[in-house]
């Protein structure tokens, strides 16, 4: 997948154990793409995948405006790009993690 090739690419100014560090915290963040989808054509009309994928405004918004079709369109939507998406939350995700391991260097 790209995203294991982005972050064998961010990870080499890691040391070993920072490395080890990094993979696990990855694999408890990262987002699969299957579920991410379910959850868009299950729960989308009050915007769930976007609670999943760490949009939390756009998810308040899409319970603010269930009462209307607007949610269960940008859900279904979503439901087509959801790869993209899932790709941009786990590249930003792995971005923080090698950051935040710098940081505390």
């Amino acid at each position: 997948m790209a995203t294991e090739t982005w972050i064998l690419d961010g990870v080499k100014e890691l040391d070993e154990n920072e490395r080890v560090i990094f993979f696990n915290q990855y694999q408890s963040e990262k987002r699969s793409v299957s579920i991410a989808v379910l959850i868009a054509l299950t729960f989308g009309f009050f915007g769930f995948q976007k609670f999943y994928l760490g949009n939390v405004r756009a998810g308040v918004l899409s319970i603010l405006f269930s009462w209307t079709f607007f949610p269960f369109f940008i859900a279904l939507l979503d439901a087509t790009q959801m790869e993209k998406l899932v790709y941009d939350y786990n590249c930003f995700a792995a971005q923080q993690i090698i950051d935040d391991i710098k940081y505390l260097r």
